[in-house]
């Protein structure tokens, strides 16, 4: 029932809201039909966040039920005036049928191979369902901290508050609802793929062209983006096929097709650093909830309205939902939001010059005017936790206004560049498709500017010989045809939808440059995390970019060597089959051959490894009022301990701790000292009561946060392992004996599980003070 509730209301939520899509996305053939539920979550959970975090405004089901009956009654109101939608669904009903059919048939698949590894443990995910907790259990926003208690969370929070919102209207507990948020997720991409690749291609194939290109579009476009993984599986398999069979997922291509390029050749002689090269087949089969993944169907929203908006720029309803998704990326993952951006300024450069330079300037900063508003609640409480320590630096230059930002926030790539190999091993089928891209935009230049063949050659050569001597391949691999298809793109004589596809590749390739020579600064010290969401970003303009001009592209390389169709052809189904090895393989090993489907509660391991620990956490889930906070020993990141991450309890319940995942919340806090200094000496008070129990270990406690309940697991009684060493031994006998002495009530009891409760009529005798704390 739960998970007909579930996507009952993300039909309500696209429905509701469609005729304001259908204005915003008229330009586009398909009028946002494939769209509407990116659009349905932006219109509706946009204005209850906002309204939310500014006003004493509950956080609760009937909040989101008047908001998405509002929203209903405004946007369909408008039919009554003015008919759009109606006169839309009369002309592509089959349409719409089609693309409801695709979203329940991703939603349930997904929901289908998730159920046979459901686990929500190891990588991040304890920390993503944390946050998905607190947000289904809060009442109130900003969203509270679920390890850091009484402080609001530091972190891009608006896709679990999204998610947390579809949960508290379909009553989905958060084991289940972080399933079926992964599983939402993967039905949106599917949709707005097919929707934006097939859009595109009917602009770059003409209104009088046959279906087949359009509807070829919009298959590529969905498998380049969701099904395809990169060079990394074929290659193995071909030279080392038994290994590659054999392995487990975490020892394989499952996990290390994520893990291509190593950095080397650090000063002082550091060790090679792996960066992250995440794509979304690994993503789904992963399953962290996490901020990039969260995002991606608001990323493609964008690029659907960069589409759009290309066409023509005196589009205000486009404008207007683009402001609002930008906001709502910033607050979702903000490294998303620079290149969303970035992709409306190449649709304003290049839409056709109907609008003039001054008005396509004033809605573009308009509409970076209304991002800014719809970040808001975000960015007023926000502190940064990237870049370098101010003391790191001279003090003359820390302080130099703008510059001094700008050097501590941006670190200079000062090791060795990424190689050839792996550089074609993560872009290599993308690449050899905007190679293609790139003869066509050669080609397209105006006769008076565009180099013979002979002189192309030479100058591609000497860039060639240039970069791999300077060992920087990426320059020659991306960055010269970054320029070639810039300029074709402003000088060339395209129709808009041309001209934005190849902005928009050399877009992305210039990111790929960008990435090799700058990265953000942040507490690991390397180009790691920029490197993961930069490339992930650029996964998604390729996809649903080289995917949707795919049928144009053979047609533009038939023109110019009629042998270059069924070479190209030959080449894209090589490509396909060689980059779909990926998701079988790794499917298969993540479910272990797809052995037993053990259903969609992610949170069910804990009653296998622990059937206490199981009734403790839904006893919890259930009772506690939502101001509760509860104390457990704080563990550290990534931390396991008998088949149970550590903070299981917070992470499970949303109730917050005092003092979590310590790695992750440093990263967070970095950028506030205070923050910092509390949390450290949070850790140690909280630490000290399960490793020196007494009333002054207690009381030093509460005086600094007041707990709701004390909880006594197989974790509180085992201690954490190797892994997250803790000052002293665990203590529970006289832990248990000092908290009844204190006046503490045992609220729960079960195997080696106990919970106690600071009931509010009692107080506790600090021993050293004799006051009364109550």
């Amino acid at each position: 029932m739960t998970v007909i509730l579930w996507y009952l209301v993300l039909l309500a939520l696209g429905w509701a809201a469609y005729p304001l899509t259908a204005r915003a996305l008229s330009r586009l053939p398909d009028a946002g039909l494939g769209l509407l539920r990116i659009v349905g979550l932006v219109v509706m959970l946009g204005p209850v966040w906002w309204l939310t975090s500014f006003f004493p405004i509950p956080f609760k089901p009937v909040t989101l039920w008047v908001a998405l009956g509002g929203v209903a009654a405004l946007c369909w109101g408008l039919e009554l005036f003015r008919p759009v939608a109606r006169l839309i669904l009369r002309s592509q009903w089959r349409r719409a049928l089609l693309y409801e059919a695709l979203t329940l048939l991703g939603f349930l698949a997904y929901l289908g191979f998730r159920g046979f590894q459901p686990d929500i443990a190891y990588t991040e995910k304890p920390m993503d369902l944390a946050f998905l907790a607190s947000a289904i259990r809060t009442n109130h926003l900003p969203l509270p901290d679920p390890w850091f208690a009484g402080q609001p969370a530091n972190y891009y929070t608006f896709g679990y508050i999204m998610m947390g919102a579809l949960a508290k209207l379909a009553g989905a507990p958060p084991g289940i609802a972080f399933v079926l948020a992964l599983a939402t997720l993967f039905a949106l991409c599917l949709v707005a793929s097919v929707s934006v690749g097939a859009n595109l291609a009917r602009f770059l194939a003409g209104p009088s062209s046959s279906a087949w290109p359009v509807w070829l579009g919009g298959a590529f476009s969905c498998l380049f983006l969701l099904f395809l993984g990169n060079l990394v599986t074929p290659w193995r398999l071909l030279t080392r096929p038994h290994q590659t069979l054999s392995q487990s997922w975490w020892e394989g291509i499952g996990w290390n097709a994520s893990r291509v390029i190593i950095d080397t050749g650090f000063p002082f002689g550091n060790q090679p650093h792996q960066t992250i090269n995440e794509f979304p087949a690994f993503s789904f089969v992963l399953g962290d909830l996490h901020p990039h993944l969260l995002d991606l169907p608001f990323f493609l929203l964008v690029i659907g309205l960069a589409v759009a908006l290309v066409q023509g720029y005196e589009q205000p309803w486009a404008l207007g939902l683009a402001a609002g998704t930008l906001g709502l990326l910033d607050a979702t993952n903000s490294w998303d939001m620079p290149t969303g951006l970035a992709l409306l300024a190449v649709s304003a450069l290049l839409a056709p010059r109907t609008a003039g330079w001054v008005y396509r300037a004033l809605a573009y900063a308009t509409t970076v005017a209304g991002l800014a508003l719809a970040a808001l609640p975000f960015t007023r409480l926000y502190i940064p936790s990237f870049g370098a320590d101010p003391s790191v630096l001279p003090p003359a230059l820390a302080q130099f206004p703008i510059l001094g930002t700008i050097i501590r926030t941006f670190g200079i790539v000062i090791w060795n560049r990424s190689s050839a190999s792996s550089l074609v091993l993560v872009h290599g089928f993308f690449l050899l498709l905007g190679w293609g891209w790139t003869i066509v935009a050669f080609r397209g230049l105006p006769e008076r500017l565009r180099p013979s063949p002979f002189l192309a050659a030479i100058i591609a050569g000497v860039v060639a010989v240039l970069s791999f001597a300077t060992h920087f391949p990426a320059l020659f691999l991306f960055g010269l045809p970054a320029v070639v298809l810039a300029l074709s793109a402003w000088i060339g004589d395209w129709q808009p939808a041309t001209r934005f596809v190849l902005g928009a590749l050399a877009l992305a390739w210039g990111l790929i440059i960008a990435v090799e020579l700058v990265y953000l600064q942040d507490v690991f010290g390397d180009r790691m995390n920029t490197v993961f969401k930069v490339y992930f970003q650029v996964w998604a303009i390729h996809a649903l970019i080289l995917g949707g001009s795919l049928p144009a592209l053979l047609t533009h390389l038939g023109q110019i060597r009629r042998w270059l169709v069924p070479a190209s052809r030959a080449a894209v189904v090589v490509g396909c089959l060689a980059t779909l090895t990926y998701l079988p393989l790794s499917a298969w090993k993540w479910t272990n051959g797809f052995e037993r489907w053990q259903g969609i509660d992610g949170l069910a391991y804990i009653q296998r490894f622990s059937p206490s620990e199981a009734k403790a956490i839904n006893w919890l889930a259930r009772t506690a009022p939502t101001n509760a906070t509860v104390l457990e020993l704080p563990g550290c990141s990534y931390g396991v301990t008998n088949g149970l991450p550590q903070n299981r309890v917070s992470m499970a319940t949303g109730i917050p701790t005092v003092a979590g995942w310590f790695g992750h919340e440093y990263q967070w806090r970095r950028g506030s000292p205070a923050q910092l200094q509390e949390l450290s000496q949070r850790r140690q008070l909280a630490t000290a009561v399960y490793t020196m129990p007494s009333m002054q270990s207690v009381t030093a406690l509460l005086r600094r946060v007041p707990v709701t309940y004390i909880y006594i697991g197989t974790l509180e009684r085992v201690g954490l392992g190797p892994g997250c060493p803790i000052d002293g031994t665990v203590q529970p006998a006289a832990l248990e004996q000092t908290l009844q002495q204190a006046g503490w009530q045992r609220v729960f009891a079960d195997g080696d599980v106990a919970i106690y409760q600071r009931l509010p009529h009692e107080s506790i005798v600090d021993d050293e003070r004799g006051s009364m704390l109550a």
